[in-house]
């Protein structure tokens, strides 16, 4: 009996499996598409961090010995005291024996200025300067004339110098020469044209210098400043004019004070 009910169970139970089977079957045997792979993310997941991060929490007990031994220190190089600086002074611009100066300006105004003089020496100098400046030029009178208004002055310097020990010598001879025009007309004599020779006025000045100075470097040493000068001037034509001088100085440091 009991077996008659299971084989009446087993033959109600096997179209349901096969059913079941063959709608399997047919759901395996459909074709689907996929256009995007499936990528799963996290909404609103924010990152502590990138990488995973270790923190070392061991410590090390530093403990160690040590001892002086003292002992002399042989270097390998040989140290040598520093040299003294040598003072030496500052070499000399070099010295020309002498120089020429030409210049041109407005109004036919020629320029011309000559020195010359001897190279650096121990025992003295001497030279010689020469200097010339005129001009041609006119003037425009009131009257609408023209008239000569030049002039000339000349210039010569000799000059001489004397090196002692501790003393100095200076000597000169200022020699200048200068020529004027009195430009004009005379109002009582209507249509006067004087010659340059007429309206020219000749000055001379010459001046000789005589110089003994001493040169002490200690102030407490007397200082002596000694100068004899002439000088001549005339104007052509209204006689000379003589003019001596004499000039002594000197000083000394006494009690605190140079007098």
């Amino acid at each position: 009996m009991k077996m008659r009910s299971y084989i009446i169970l087993a033959a109600l139970l096997l179209p349901l499996t096969v059913s079941g089977q063959t709608t399997q079957e047919e759901t395996i045997k459909r074709s689907v598409t996929l256009y995007n792979p499936y990528k799963p993310t996290l909404q609103q997941a924010t990152k502590r961090a990138i990488l995973p991060e270790t923190e070392d929490t061991t410590t090390v007990r530093v403990d160690f010995k040590y001892s002086f031994t003292p002992g002399d220190f042989a270097p390998e190089y040989k140290v040598t005291p520093i040299k003294s600086a040598a003072l030496s002074p500052e070499p000399l611009p070099e010295l020309q024996k002498g120089y020429v100066s030409l210049g041109l300006g407005t109004r036919l105004s020629p320029f011309l200025e000559i020195s010359v003089s001897n190279e650096r020496s121990k025992k003295g100098a001497i030279g010689l300067f020469t200097r010339t400046y005129a001009s041609a030029g006119k003037l425009n009178l009131d009257d609408a004339t023209r008239v000569f208004a030049g002039f000339m002055d000349n210039q010569a310097i000799l000059y001489g110098k004397k090196y002692f020990k501790r003393s100095r010598l200076d000597t000169d001879i200022d020699l200048r020469q200068m020529s004027r025009y009195a430009y004009g007309y005379d109002t009582d004599n209507a249509g006067w044209d004087p010659s340059h020779k007429d309206i020219r006025s000749l000055y001379y000045d010459v001046t000789a210098t005589a110089r003994y100075f001493t040169m002490e470097p200690d102030s407490n040493d007397l200082n002596l400043d000694v100068a004899l000068k002439y000088n001549l001037f005339s104007r052509q034509g209204d006689g000379l004019q003589h003019n001596p001088g004499f000039r002594v100085r000197g000083g000394k440091n006494m009690f605190g004070f140079y007098v």
